[in-house]
């Protein structure tokens, strides 16, 4: 990563986010505020153990340093989990992914005919709830958006459709 503080016409050194210290794959990352105090949340796919898994390493000084490393969400039956995003709606952490999991035998299967789904954090990522669907086989590449602090929208390439935005209410 690097940083500009001035509007990009400078830009500092690298800054390692992940990796560096194992041999994996730590890729597609998305980073959201965990709070208002410095504290960020990184997520990405990693390959460490096989298949894609969702990672995650946390900062409490605005980006300047990264540790805490740890596994957010494993796919069942060795299937993989990965293009993960992240955002914080009203102070509940959603990470999104694309996993295989609970495709199998469906026509298209496999990564790239995978699901859309979400977890969410009301703790700072502490712990996690268990994966909701928001996009049924064949959705991928998902992304996240925070439109307030109660609503969010689900986006990913939907074959058949093209890309589709979904509409979603946190109700706590």
């Amino acid at each position: 990563m690097k940083r500009s503080t001035d509007g990009g016409l400078t830009w500092s050194g690298w800054t390692k986010i992940s990796g560096g210290d194992r041999t994996s794959r730590d890729g597609m990352i998305g980073v959201a505020n965990i709070d208002n105090s410095g504290n960020l949340i990184a997520v990405f796919e990693n390959t460490e153990s096989g298949p894609f898994t969702v990672d995650y390493v946390l900062s409490h000084d605005d980006g300047n340093s990264w540790g805490q490393r740890g596994r957010l969400y494993t796919a069942r039956n060795g299937a993989g989990a990965g293009a993960p995003q992240v955002i914080n709606v009203g102070g509940t952490l959603i990470t999104s992914f694309m996993t295989d999991e609970d495709v199998a035998g469906i026509p298209g299967s496999g990564y790239d005919g995978a699901q859309m789904k979400v977890v969410t954090s009301i703790d700072g990522g502490q712990t996690w709830g268990p994966a909701t669907v928001t996009g049924d086989a064949r959705s991928h590449w998902p992304g996240l958006y925070t439109l307030n602090q109660t609503h969010f929208l689900a986006l990913y390439s939907k074959d058949g459709l093209g890309a589709v935005s979904q509409h979603y209410q946190l109700v706590n």
